[in-house]
């Protein structure tokens, strides 16, 4: 692996190494990026926050997912 990362990076291929999850979730550029984001609500959750930025901000979560069936009523209410 190591050989194959150096030839790319004189190549000036940008590369890096396939991580497991636990690895990523704890490498120092997915906290400088601010990936891991924490949600306050109930329960409280670490979760993979939106891989974008706008204005140098990761946007915040919006609103929690649906509860089971709560959004039923809405996703068959086909009327004008």
């Amino acid at each position: 692996m190591a050989v194959w990362a150096n030839l790319l990076d004189v190549a000036g291929i940008p590369n890096s190494p396939i991580q497991t999850l636990d690895k990523v979730v704890t490498d120092v550029q997915t906290a400088a990026l601010g990936i891991i984001q924490q949600w306050s609500g109930s329960p409280a959750l670490s979760l993979v926050g939106l891989p974008l930025s706008f204005d140098g901000a990761r946007p915040a979560f919006a609103k929690t997912a649906p509860g089971l069936g709560e959004d039923n009523t809405d996703a068959f209410d086909h009327s004008p």
